[in-house]
């Protein structure tokens, strides 16, 4: 070991305070703006929630006021838990038609749709399921599925699958949000008139 690594091992190192006390009090600063930094974004996603369920609470009290009738972003459809219509098979047309006109209007694209018939031993009232594949961007699948989880007739969401979708990459597209696609199993319930 050379002279100077050992005297440099014993010497007793200490900081000035005139530079110890202002870093000390600018650490501590930091951690400070910290904290309230973490503190209002946790206030701020605690208020789009809030936000979130006030509005949920007055669509849902509209529906126990008596409306005959519930909005999900402009597509107006009866307020029934059942689907409107004559024939069971009439009711799988107007589910297909409710879903894509939820996909479409939230920007989304209907690759697929297969409508079954469940008939059980009840013959008053029909399970009915369908299989879509779509597709768009990720907004348009929450708002997809959100949209179709609060609308009226009663579409319930069974079975969700999503993946990336593809796309090639030429020298001139411009850096675009991903595409995905969902392939969605939902059911809605319809009953013969009394």
């Amino acid at each position: 070991m050379d002279h100077f690594a050992k005297s440099l091992a014993t010497k007793n190192l200490t900081l000035d305070r005139r530079i110890a006390a202002p870093a000390v009090i600018a650490s501590l600063f930091g951690g400070i703006i910290s904290y309230i930094a973490i503190a209002q974004d946790r206030l701020d996603i605690a208020r789009v929630e809030r936000d979130t369920k006030l509005d949920l609470i007055e669509r849902l009290s509209g529906r126990a006021k008596g409306n005959a009738t519930v909005t999900t972003t402009d597509i107006t459809v009866p307020d029934l838990p059942f689907v409107a219509a004559e024939t069971e098979t009439t009711a799988a047309a107007e589910v297909d038609r409710l879903i894509r006109a939820v996909v479409m209007k939230a920007n989304g694209a209907v690759l697929s749709t297969q409508a079954s018939i469940e008939r059980g031993n009840d013959t008053t009232t029909r399970r009915i399921e369908i299989q879509a594949v779509i597709e768009g961007q990720i907004e348009a699948i929450q708002r997809t599925l959100f949209n179709l989880e609060i609308g009226a007739p009663l579409i319930f969401i069974d079975d969700l699958a999503l993946q990336l979708v593809e796309r090639s990459s030429g020298k001139n597209e411009k850096a675009q949000m991903p595409l995905l696609q969902a392939s969605l199993t939902l059911s809605a319930f319809w009953r013969s008139a009394p």
